[in-house]
Formats: C-alpha cells, structure tokens, sequence
C-alpha cells in the first residue's frame, strides 16, 4: 500500500470512530453520568438530613418539570420505561427521584 492509501484509510478510520465515539457518549455514557450524579446527590441529602425520604419523589417531579421545560436534552437522559417506572423500590432513593422525573409533564 502506498502511503497516500495508508493516510487516507487512517482518516477515515478516525471519521469513523470519532461518530462512534460520539454515540455512544451521548446515549450511554452521559445517560450513567447524570443519573449517577443524582442519585448521589439526593443519597446525600437524605443522610445528611437536608430532606426526608417522602420529599425525594417530590423532588424529582420538580426537577424533571424544570428540566423538560429548559433542558429537554438532559430530561432525556433519566427517561425511564414504564417497566422500569413499575418496578422502582420505593426504598430507593434514587429510585423515587427517578420515578418523579418521570411522571413530570
């Protein structure tokens, strides 16, 4: 192969792999990221005593109405199925918040 060949094949591998890469942050990673900051954030305000764990669903179906009206992009990231809404623990925390998110209009 020439080397012209090789340069060309390297881009386009690069291309490639940056779309890749792209993807798969923007609809795996990030969705993790931002679930796990707040479920740690809400964890830690309820063992730090700054809410109690009645007000965490409350909490998320004010956020996510906050959310899906000014950052529809990061609402997206805690969309849950309805599945997944059913079979939340009502002993997690991070699992209520998510719930509230969820049913937010």
């Amino acid at each position: 192969m020439k080397k012209g060949q090789i340069a060309l094949i390297f881009i386009i591998g690069l291309a490639l792999g940056s779309i890749a890469g792209y993807i798969a942050y923007s609809q795996l990673t990030a969705r993790y990221v931002a679930t796990t900051t707040a479920c740690t954030i809400v964890n830690e305000a309820v063992n730090h005593k700054l809410l109690t764990t009645d007000q965490v669903k409350e909490l998320g179906h004010l956020a996510g109405q906050e959310m899906n009206k000014n950052y529809a992009s990061v609402a997206s990231k805690f969309a849950l199925t309805k599945e997944q809404v059913e079979a939340a623990s009502p002993e997690s925390n991070c699992s209520q918040f998510l719930v509230g998110v969820n049913e937010a209009k």
